[in-house]
C-alpha cells in the first residue's frame, strides 16, 4: 500500500503527459471561496490539550488498591508482637565497609552509568509499566502524533485550513504553498518534511514570500471534512505527497507530485525560481497601480497600506481609501502620518 501511495502520482503524471514540477497556470476562484463546512481549527486556536493517551499502561488501569503502611505507634506504646528491650539483645555494631571505587577511565565510567540507567529503567517498566512519555500519543488538532516528520514548534507554521491561509496570503500579497500528504500511508511524507521544510533556503523563502498550509489525510478530522474532500477532488490528487503553489489570486503557479529522498535541491530551486517570477510580477503590478493613483499610506502606528484616495470629507475629517483588493476604508485624517496629510492637502484640500 505504501508503494502505491508513493509511486501512483508519478505513474499518473506520466500517463497524462505531465512531469512532476511543471506549472499549469489556471485560476479557480472556487478553491478557496466557497463555504464548504465549518472552519478547520488550528491547534493554537482551540486552547485544548493536544496530547491524548490512546492506550494507558495496564499497571496504571488496575483496580487493586495499593498496600497501606501500618500506623505508627504513639509514644510509650509498644508494637504488638515485638520483643521487649530486656528480651532482645542489642546487636553489635559492624565496622563500616569501604565502598568500592569506580574506575576513573572515562569509557568505563560512561559504560557503567549507562548500564545502571538501563537496569533501573527495566526494573521500573517491569513494576509500573511504561512511562507516560513512552505511551503513544496522537494530535487530532495539530497533527504532531502522526509522525509527519515535523516537530510541534514547526507545525505551528502550517495552517490547517487553506481558506484561512489564502485570506492571509491575499492580505500580505504572498504565495500560498499547499502540502497534501498522508503521514501514515505514505513513506515519502517524513523524508520530504525533514529534507525540504527544514532547509535554510526554504525557511528564508517561507518567511519572505509564502504562507504555509497542510492537509494530512491521516488525521480523521481532515479526511472526513467536507471542504478537504472538495479541494482534493478539484485538484485531482491521486497520491501523496503533493505540493501546490498558488498566487494570492488563486492561480496555480507550480505543482510537484511525489518525492524521493535526496531530491530536495530540485524542489527548493523550483520554489526559488517561482519566488523570483512572483516578485517581478508584483513589482510590475505595483507600477501599474501607482500610475493609476495608488500609493503607500502609513498611519500613526507606522502600519503601511497600498491604496488609492477616493474622497475626503471635510466635515467628518476622514479620507476614503481603496486598497488593491477592492476594499474601502474610511480613515481619520489626523491618524495619518505627516507626509500623507501633506499629500492630501496638496491634492484634495486646495
Amino acid at each position: 500500500m505504501r508503494f502505491w501511495n508513493d509511486f501512483l502520482p508519478l505513474i499518473a503524471a506520466g500517463l497524462l503527459g505531465i512531469s512532476a514540477g511543471t506549472s499549469s497556470a489556471q485560476i479557480d476562484t472556487t478553491l478557496f471561496g466557497e463555504d464548504l463546512g465549518p472552519a478547520i481549527p488550528d491547534s493554537l486556536e482551540t486552547g485544548e490539550d493536544w496530547m491524548v493517551i490512546e492506550d494507558a499502561p495496564e499497571a496504571l488501569t488496575g483496580s487493586t488498591p495499593l498496600p497501606q503502611p501500618p500506623p505508627s505507634p504513639t509514644p510509650g506504646e509498644s508494637i504488638p508482637g515485638s520483643p521487649s528491650v530486656e528480651e532482645s539483645s542489642v546487636p553489635e555494631a559492624k565496622p563500616e565497609q569501604p565502598k568500592a571505587k569506580r574506575s576513573w577511565l572515562p569509557w568505563k565510567t560512561k559504560r557503567m552509568r549507562r548500564e545502571e540507567a538501563e537496569s533501573r529503567l527495566e526494573a521500573e517498566r517491569a513494576k509500573y509499566g511504561p512511562r507516560m512519555s513512552g505511551v503513544k500519543a496522537r494530535s487530532s488538532q495539530g497533527g504532531g502524533g502522526f509522525d509527519s516528520g515535523l516537530m510541534e514548534s514547526e507545525l505551528r507554521r502550517w495552517k490547517r485550513d487553506p481558506r484561512k491561509a489564502m485570506t492571509q496570503a491575499r492580505a500580505e500579497r504572498k504565495m500560498l504553498l499547499l502540502w497534501i500528504t498522508d503521514s501514515v500511508r505514505s513513506g515519502s511524507s517524513k523524508p520530504m518534511a525533514t529534507e525540504v521544510f527544514r532547509h535554510g533556503k526554504f525557511l528564508r523563502l517561507m518567511k519572505d514570500y509564502m504562507v504555509l498550509t497542510k492537509l494530512d489525510f491521516a488525521d480523521p478530522d481532515i479526511a472526513s471534512h467536507k471542504y478537504t474532500k472538495y479541494l482534493k477532488d478539484k485538484l485531482k490528487v491521486m497520491g501523496y505527497p503533493v505540493l501546490v503553489l498558488f498566487s494570492p489570486d488563486s492561480e496555480e503557479l507550480w505543482r510537484h507530485v511525489g518525492y524521493r529522498s535526496g531530491r530536495f535541491p530540485e524542489i527548493i530551486d523550483q520554489l526559488g525560481y517561482q519566488a523570483e517570477v512572483f516578485v517581478r510580477k508584483e513589482n510590475h503590478r505595483h507600477e501599474k497601480l501607482a500610475n493609476s493613483g495608488y500609493r503607500q499610506w502609513i498611519n500613526y502606528k507606522k502600519e503601511p497600506i497600498f491604496a488609492k484616495a477616493m474622497a475626503v470629507s471635510r466635515k467628518e475629517k476622514t479620507v476614503v481609501l481603496l486598497d488593491e483588493a477592492g476594499k474601502r476604508y474610511s480613515y481619520p485624517v489626523v491618524k495619518l502620518s505627516k507626509e500623507d496629510r501633506d499629500w492630501l492637502a496638496e491634492n484634495f484640500l486646495r
